[in-house]
Order: C-alpha cells, then sequence, then structure tokens
C-alpha cells in the first residue's frame, strides 16, 4: 500500500511550560488523570484541578496552546436566573440558547515558576446571577516517572490548610514526607466570596454583560524554597530576568513559514532553560518535556553545539553548568569515575530519595566525547582563550578517563558496561534503551559494546581537541591527540567495516565480532569524520536505501531487521537528533 495521506498529532491533552515547571492538561484545559498536573523539577505540585459551574462540569468551547507558556481555554454553563434570563414572552422552547449559554468562563493560564489562571466570568444572559464556582483541588507530589506509570514508590500524608487574607484566601497543601519538604500554596484574589469546604469555592454576583475577574496562582514550595513566578498574571510582565533569555541572532524573511518555524523554535529552546546556576548557566536546556525536564549530559551538549550560532551564551553557560557535576571519584552505585560527564542530574522525587541513580548518574559514553567536542568548538568560535584554559583541569580529567577507563580492556576501542546493576543503564550510547542494541538475528548483545557512533565521537573530540591545545600553545599534547585520533580512525575503519554491506558494523560485541545489525549510528560518524574518505560514498549511498530512509528521515533501524518496529523507541522509529547529526555530515563529506 503506498498511498501516503498527510497526519496531524493526535492531540490529547495542552502542554505548557517555562523553564522547571510543566502544565500537562486533558483537552478541556482540567488536571486530574494520569500524568496530568504541574509539575516542578519533575514533581507534581497539583495533581487534581478541575472546575464546576453551579455544580455542574462547564461545557468546552474550545481550549488550546496559545504560545509555549500560555493556554486559553472557554467554556459556557446555563444561567441560574433561569426563565428570567430569557426573552420575553417566553414559551417553554425560546429563549433557551440565551439561558444554556448565559455565562461564559474564560481561564487564561501562565507558567513560570508556578502557573496562574487569570479567570473572567461573563453574564451574557437577560437578568443578574450569582454562580457557584467551585475547584477540586489536590497534590500528591508524585515523581513525574510515578505518574506515568501509575505506580507510587514514595508517599506521605498531604496537610490541607485554608485562611482567609481580607477578601484574598489562600488553600496550602503541605507534603508531610521527612526527606522531602515540599508544598503547594494556592491563592485566589478578585471578585466574589471565597471559601473552603474540601474544595475552593466561589460565590460571584455577576450583572448582565460585566465581566468579573479573579485569579488563581500557585506556588510551588520546593524542599522548603518558595519558587518565585517569573510573570505577573495579568499583565504577563515580566518579574525575573530568567523570563527573558532569548537567543543572540534574529531572523527576519518574508517567507511566513520559515519566520514561525524560527521564531517557534526559539522559543521553545528559551523556554527550556533550567534555570539553574548563575548568569549563562540558566540557558543550560533540559532534554525534553514533559518525561526529561532535567540536565542530561549528551543532551543539553548536543543542542547547545548544534544552536550555537543562534545562542553562543547558551554553550558557554552549558558548558560551566555540565562541568560542576563531572565525577572526581569511583563510585559504581551511579557508573561514577573520575573525569566522567554526566549522564543525568535530577531533582525528582525518586532521584532525591535515591531511590534511582539519577541525583547524579554517569551511565553514558556520548558525554564525556560531546564535552571536549563543545569546549574546543567554543573556543574555535570565540578564540577565548582565557575561557578554555578555565577549563583545563575539566578537560584533562576527562581525556584522562577516555583512555584509561572508556577503553575498558586497552585494546583501542571505546566499550561501556554498567557497574551500577540493575538499575544502571544498559546501553550507554545514545540510544540507551535496554533493547537498542541487537545482532541481526534479534539477540540481545551483552556488554560489554564499542559503539561505532562513540568511536567516532571520541575521534572527533580528539581532534578538536588538538586544534584547540595547538592555538593555545600546547604542542606536543596537540600533536599526541592528533596521533591519537589517527590510530583509532585507522583501527576503527579496518574493524568496523563489513565489506558485504558497504556499511559498518553497529557495534562490536565481547568478544570483539563486528554486530551486523545495520543502524542509523553509522550515519552518525560521517558528522564525526572518522569514515575514509573512499568509503564516504558507499555509506551515503546505503544510508539512502529504502529499508534505512523512509523519504523523510532514516530509521534508527533498517526495516529488514527482525526486529523492527517503527513504533519503537530505538528499532525502526525516525529521530529528528540523530537525523541533524547524520545531515551534517552528509554535508561535510560533499553530498
Amino acid at each position: 500500500m503506498r498511498n501516503v495521506h498527510p497526519l496531524s498529532p493526535m492531540r490529547s491533552r495542552i502542554v505548557i511550560f517555562h523553564g522547571p515547571a510543566v502544565v500537562i492538561a486533558d483537552q478541556e484545559g482540567f488536571l486530574g488523570a494520569g500524568t496530568e498536573g504541574l509539575y516542578y523539577r519533575l514533581t507534581r505540585f497539583l495533581s487534581r484541578l478541575h472546575l464546576t459551574v453551579d455544580g455542574r462540569p462547564p461545557r468546552l468551547v474550545a481550549a488550546n496552546e496559545v504560545n509555549n507558556r500560555a493556554s486559553i481555554a472557554y467554556y459556557l454553563a446555563p444561567s441560574p436566573a433561569g426563565r428570567k434570563a430569557g426573552p420575553e414572552p417566553a414559551s417553554d422552547r425560546e429563549g433557551d440558547e440565551i439561558i444554556q449559554k448565559g455565562i461564559e468562563v474564560q481561564v487564561n493560564r501562565l507558567v513560570g515558576g508556578g502557573c496562574c489562571d487569570e479567570i473572567r466570568v461573563t453574564n451574557h444572559a437577560l437578568a443578574p446571577a450569582t454562580v457557584q464556582l467551585r475547584w477540586e483541588i489536590d497534590a500528591d507530589f508524585a515523581d513525574y516517572s510515578e505518574a506515568a506509570l501509575g505506580k507510587r514508590r514514595q508517599t506521605a500524608p498531604v496537610e490541607r490548610g485554608w485562611r482567609k487574607h481580607g477578601p484574598e484566601g489562600e488553600l496550602i497543601l503541605r507534603y508531610r514526607h521527612p526527606k522531602l519538604p515540599h508544598a503547594t500554596e494556592i491563592r485566589v484574589s478578585g471578585a466574589g466570596e471565597f471559601s473552603y469546604d474540601g474544595a475552593l469555592c466561589c460565590s460571584l454576583r455577576l450583572r448582565e454583560q460585566v465581566p468579573a475577574e479573579l485569579m488563581l496562582a500557585v506556588t510551588p514550595v520546593f524542599c522548603g524554597s518558595r519558587i518565585a513566578p517569573l510573570y505577573d498574571c495579568r499583565s504577563h510582565h515580566v518579574l525575573s530576568t530568567a523570563a527573558t533569555r532569548s537567543p543572540d541572532l534574529t531572523l527576519r524573511t518574508s517567507n511566513a513559514l520559515v519566520q514561525r518555524a524560527w521564531d517557534r523554535a526559539a522559543a521553545d529552546l528559551a523556554s527550556l532553560a533550567l534555570l539553574e546556576g548563575e548568569g549563562d548557566e540558566q540557558r543550560t536546556p533540559a532534554a525534553g518535556i514533559p518525561k526529561y525536564n532535567a540536565l542530561f549530559g549528551r543532551d543539553v551538549l548536543v543542542s547547545a553545539c548544534q544552536a550555537a550560532f543562534v545562542d553562543p551564551k547558551m554553550l558557554r553557560g552549558s558548558l560551566r553548568e555540565v562541568a560542576k557535576w563531572n565525577a572526581t571519584v569511583y563510585d559504581d552505585r551511579f557508573d561514577a569515575e573520575p573525569g566522567r560527564v554526566i549522564h543525568q542530574h535530577q531533582q525528582s522525587p525518586l532521584a532525591l530519595l535515591e531511590k534511582n541513580p539519577f541525583k547524579h548518574y554517569y551511565g553514558d559514553y556520548s558525554a564525556p566525547g560531546w564535552f571536549l567536542i563543545d569546549t574546543a568548538w567554543d573556543f574555535l568560535l570565540t578564540g577565548d582563550a582565557a575561557f578554555f584554559r578555565s577549563m583545563q583541569d575539566k578537560v584533562q580529567a576527562t581525556l584522562e578517563w577516555m583512555d584509561r577507563d572508556g577503553d575498558r580492556d586497552h585494546d583501542g576501542f571505546y566499550e561501556y558496561a554498567t557497574k551500577a546493576g540493575a538499575w544502571g543503564e544498559k546501553n550507554q550510547g545514545w540510544k540507551d534503551s535496554r533493547d537498542a542494541i541487537l545482532y541481526d538475528d534479534g539477540r540481545l548483545v551483552r556488554d560489554p559494546i564499542a559503539l561505532v557512533e562513540i568511536q567516532g565521537c571520541y575521534y572527533a573530540a580528539k581532534q578538536l581537541m588538538a586544534l584547540a591545545f595547538e592555538a593555545t600553545g600546547g604542542i606536543e599534547r596537540a600533536a599526541a591527540l592528533r596521533e591519537e585520533a589517527e590510530q583509532l580512525k585507522r583501527r576503527f575503519n579496518e574493524t568496523f567495516w563489513l565489506p558485504d554491506e558497504n556499511y559498518f558494523a553497529v557495534a562490536l560485541d565481547p568478544a570483539k565480532t563486528p554486530v551486523r545489525s545495520l543502524t542509523s549510528n553509522a550515519g552518525q560518524c560521517l558528522a564525526y569524520g572518522i569514515i575514509d574518505d573512499e568509503r564516504s560514498t558507499a555509506v551515503a549511498q546505503r544510508l539512502m536505501q529504502p529499508d534505512l530512509f523512509t523519504g523523510w528521515g532514516l530509521r534508527t533501524l533498517s526495516c529488514r531487521h527482525p526486529a523492527y518496529n517503527p513504533f519503537s523507541y530505538h528499532l525502526g522509529s525516525v529521530w529528528p537528533v540523530s537525523n541533524a547529526i547524520i545531515g551534517f555530515g552528509l554535508k561535510r563529506y560533499g553530498f
């Protein structure tokens, strides 16, 4: 079947985000099921927020994101004035629309620090009315992964407190966990009389056609610290410089499609900022929304490198932030080894309680190579020798780790194997799912595994470091790195090449036998420059064969492989990040 039809992603929820704060709502804008909620640093500070009007759910008119940090929703509810709200004279059927659509509720939601709902209620009927708004509110302080799996691994009582501040009211939900001093503060203000009876209530007297406005502001208290909002709810004016991060380079074009794509990409990139550290360190981007809203070494470093021409301050800040977490000791629980670069740093409940290793976990082989690439790239872009020299201790430690611990059997290739047991990452390349690396008959490859693109990544790291050292006076160090890189390139092209496939193996197994599965991994080696020139054409042509190339992107695994599944994580899906790296590599070799 060759029929091709354009499809749009199926929308099942509304997601808005800025920095560590994310709101996931259902299609109607409410929170209450599955992973829905307000999260701050992967902790759910609101698990339920559901509105009723006069005891019934309002009827949705429309709800959608406005931009990455704001959404808007419209609802209708019957006028409680009944027949008085309709025109005169009125039969049983006349005036029904005016009555049934008499009350309009508009909710403008903004996220940043916490979140706030600006609520406007308008009486479009023909008589005054008193409406009762009621919000069911709850917070469970679940880890995002607990919410996704529907299974809790940490719980504690939630204490509720209500108090009035003049015309305003405040509900506090406090998590009574001995090691997680979290709380959620919900403040209501504006028109109406507020009370709390297990739900937050507002009695609102509405004149005809006169909007009444109220505000529901939600503030996380994270580990005892109250998180300040980034924006004023009513005006959307910036309250913190953390909200003003924007790329240094702007684009103006008459092509509206390109302009929209650029503007949205730039806004998304700015909103992904983790807002940790000082100055430009706060620009360090999260790995992804909503599941990976944390520091992931390789994701940060690849994104910052690719975005360097748009926002060079992100590259510099990301390097500083990542370097803070580089390992200095051996600790098998976290796959930590001196000089190894952070894979994940989370502040989620399970990470803080060490029920998983992600408080500071190092089980990734991409991050060390990209840390070196980015440090050299920053110097080559800026010529800032002072910053490059300030990173020398970190750079030297990572280079030493690479050949001391990264090459586990000292055979000249870099192979990974977790020491963290069951909670460590079995696969430590960019394809880190447990079934990502398979033999061509579908069997799982045991570790240690020497992954094809890791060899390329480390080759590029040494080559770029050689350039940077040479330009800053480290002539002997540069020569040594360049020689090591060339030896790796020679060994790589001899050992990983599959002559009958005109392509490279995805990995070497523990016996140093090439793993013959055909994947997109080898395509990344074009970007790193490790492939001999005379083999580059064969690799490019093989990538473009229909079993790997879909026509709109490269599959992670050939569709001829017995384990191929286009809906899998790494066994046939199409990843933009991999395609971007491969695209750069094709350009590098002149294709």
